[in-house]
C-alpha cells in the first residue's frame, strides 16, 4: 500500500519473531535476566513520572509535544487504563464530592477535541478513541460484520462522521458508555495542517451503507438494532466510509486501530505518542492525555467527563 516505514516494520517483525523463538526454545535462558530487564524498565518509567511531575509544578518550563525518548506503561497495563479510570470516576461519584468533573484552563472554545469512551463489559472496557474537529466526530474501527475475522480483531477499515452534539448523547444513553473528552488549543497554522490531514482522510474513503440503509429498514428498526452501524446511523445520521487503500485499508486491533487513526491528526501537532514500537491502545492515549492536561503550560486546556449519572443530574 506504499505507506511510509514499511522497511523498518519488516525489520522489527523479523527481530521480534527471532527473539520470541529464542525465549521459547533456548534451554539456557534464565528468567532472572528477564526480571532484571523489567526492573530497569520500571526504574526508567519512574524517572519519566518524576520528569512529568517537575514540568507540572514548574510554570517556567516551556512545553514540548515531542520527547527524545518516550517511555509508556506496558501494553497489557494500558489496556486496562480506561476501565480503571471509569471505576475511579464511579467511586468519586458514589462519595458525593462536590468538585466539578469538568475543568477548563481557558474559556475560549477549541476546535480540536479527543474523545475516549469506555463501556462496562467485554471489549468496551478496553475503550475506543476518536477525535472531533469543528464539532464533527471522526471515528475509525471495524464496523462491517461481513468482513470480521479472528474474533473481530481484523476487518475492513471504516470511518464515520457525525455531529458531536448527537454522538456523545447517543454513546451515553444508548450505548451505555462513559466519555472522557479533552480539548486541545490549536494555532491557525496547526489548524491548516489538521484540515489538510482530514481532507486526505475524506478523499481516501468511499461511502459505505449500513444494512438499515441498503434495505430501507427505517420503519423496522428493531430488526437492525443489534447491528451497531445501523443503529448508529438510525439514531445520529452518521455516514460511514470504507478506506480505499493505504495504512488503514484493513483494520487490525493490535496495529492499525482507532488510536493509530487518531494519531494522524495529533501527529500534525507534533505529538509523538505513536513514535514508539509496540501495541498502542486507547488506554495509552488516555494515560498520555491526562498527564499532559495536568501540566500548566500544556495546550490540552479542558477535560470533560460524561457518564449517565452526571448527564442525568
Amino acid at each position: 500500500n506504499h505507506f511510509k516505514g514499511k522497511f523498518f516494520n519488516f525489520v522489527f517483525t523479523i527481530i521480534y519473531i527471532l527473539f520470541g523463538f529464542y525465549l521459547l526454545l533456548n534451554p539456557n535462558f534464565h528468567t532472572d535476566l528477564l526480571m532484571q530487564a523489567f526492573g530497569i524498565y520500571f526504574m526508567i518509567l519512574g524517572l519519566r513520572y518524576l520528569g512529568d511531575g517537575y514540568v507540572g509544578i514548574n510554570p517556567l518550563t516551556k512545553y514540548k509535544w515531542k520527547r527524545k525518548v518516550r517511555i509508556t506503561l506496558p501494553a497489557f497495563l494500558c489496556a486496562f487504563v480506561p476501565d480503571a479510570a471509569l471505576a475511579s470516576i464511579n467511586h468519586y461519584l458514589e462519595e458525593g464530592k462536590p468538585e466539578d468533573l469538568n475543568t477548563y484552563k481557558m474559556e475560549d472554545p477549541v476546535r480540536l477535541k479527543v474523545i475516549v469512551h469506555v463501556g462496562p463489559k467485554g471489549f468496551q472496557k478496553v475503550g475506543h478513541i476518536c477525535f472531533s474537529y469543528d464539532n464533527i466526530v471522526y471515528s475509525y474501527g471495524n464496523y462491517d460484520s461481513d468482513s470480521f475475522r479472528l474474533n473481530q480483531t481484523i476487518g475492513d477499515g471504516i470511518f464515520f462522521t457525525v455531529p458531536l452534539e448527537k454522538y456523545i448523547p447517543n454513546m451515553i444513553s444508548a450505548e451505555n458508555n462513559s466519555i472522557f473528552e479533552y480539548g486541545i488549543s490549536t494555532t491557525p497554522s496547526q489548524n491548516a495542517f489538521i484540515e489538510k490531514e482530514i481532507e486526505k482522510i475524506r478523499l481516501n474513503g468511499y461511502r459505505w451503507y449500513t444494512k438499515i440503509e441498503k434495505e430501507d429498514g427505517y420503519d423496522y428498526f428493531s430488526q437492525y438494532e443489534m447491528d451497531y452501524p445501523s443503529r448508529l446511523h438510525y439514531r445520529t445520521g452518521a455516514k460511514l466510509y470504507k478506506v480505499k487503500s493505504g495504512k488503514f485499508h484493513i483494520y487490525w486491533a493490535l496495529g492499525d486501530n482507532c488510536a493509530s487513526f487518531t494519531d494522524l491528526v495529533l501527529g500534525t501537532l507534533g505529538a509523538d505518542v505513536l513514535s514508539i514500537r509496540g501495541i498502542i491502545s486507547p488506554g495509552t492515549y488516555l494515560d498520555w492525555l491526562q498527564k499532559e492536561y495536568l501540566k500548566k503550560s500544556s495546550p490540552i486546556v479542558s477535560r470533560c467527563i460524561y457518564t449517565k449519572e452526571t448527564v442525568e443530574q
